[in-house]
């Protein structure tokens, strides 16, 4: 399957790639990567899971952790990395490994980007999605949940290595640039959806996290649940929820349940950004 779209430009996906091939592109933890190589196989038992992610000491500890959070309300403690993978569920342990990982393998050196507030950003994003993603579509809540988490993180290599983009994104928090990805396609040829998709397909990630990527600024008539919560930035805290209410107008079965979805988000996103932060 391919990408959804090329830039507004018209610039090829072919020239992006070859765009990312002049970057120092962080390399995917190897143990992720075989992780979710297996997770690809829907053959494949979570036990044999386990035993790759457990040659990670800092991984196992994170799903310990995860799946002994007060979020799950468990009477008692899980203590083996099988009993972890196997009650957070494939769609669940694929999602949590792509978000650490990618949180881990970038960070933030650009002096534009605060790195705390940037991932508290992508960590409410993600949990707003999963919680659309109960009303819509909950059998994809996890994938939703990634790709609201990761639509941004080109941003992070952008910034660094693109001579300019910085000053881009400075404008563009500063709130003298209204749309920013038609400022970057007037001035770079490209945005950062669809370098971000890139980056996703070098990865190796599913093909569906890479469309979800792309696509997230799109103006599709039926929006997933990522592409409703894409206007949460780190620019001003009100353009997110009028976004996400005016997106949210033509859906009967979210129009009226706006601000419950936010309260619980909102609720929720503490807990989660600590993972990423």
């Amino acid at each position: 399957m391919g990408l959804l779209r090329r830039s507004r430009t018209g610039t090829s996906l072919d020239q992006v790639a070859a765009l990312l091939d002049q970057f120092t592109l962080p390399s995917f933890p190897q143990v992720a990567a075989e992780a979710l190589q297996l997770l690809a196989d829907a053959e494949v038992e979570m036990r044999a899971v386990a035993a790759v992610l457990e040659r990670d000491p800092g991984l196992s500890v994170h799903f310990l952790r995860l799946a002994n959070s007060a979020s799950l309300g468990l009477r008692s403690s899980v203590d083996s990395l099988d009993r972890a993978v196997v009650m957070l569920g494939r769609n669940q342990v694929e999602s949590i490994l792509i978000g650490h990982s990618v949180a881990g393998a970038l960070t933030s050196r650009s002096p534009v980007i605060e790195a705390t507030r940037f991932w508290g950003t992508a960590a409410l994003r993600a949990v707003l999605a999963s919680q659309v993603a109960l009303v819509v579509d909950p059998s994809r809540r996890s994938e939703h949940f990634t790709a609201g988490l990761l639509q941004d993180m080109a941003l992070l290599i952008l910034a660094e290595q693109v001579k300019g983009y910085d000053t881009l994104l400075a404008e563009w928090y500063a709130g003298s640039v209204v749309d920013f990805v038609e400022a970057e396609n007037e001035q770079f040829g490209w945005d950062h959806a669809t370098v971000g998709a890139v980056m996703c397909r070098s990865w190796n990630f599913p093909e569906k996290l890479v469309v979800a990527v792309e696509a997230h600024h799109d103006e599709d008539d039926d929006r997933s649940p990522s592409q409703l919560v894409s206007g949460f930035h780190e620019v001003d805290d009100e353009i997110g929820p009028a976004s996400f209410a005016e997106r949210c107008a033509a859906a009967d079965d979210l129009a009226a349940r706006v601000d419950e979805l936010l309260t619980n988000a909102r609720s929720q996103v503490a807990e989660v950004a600590a993972v990423f932060t």
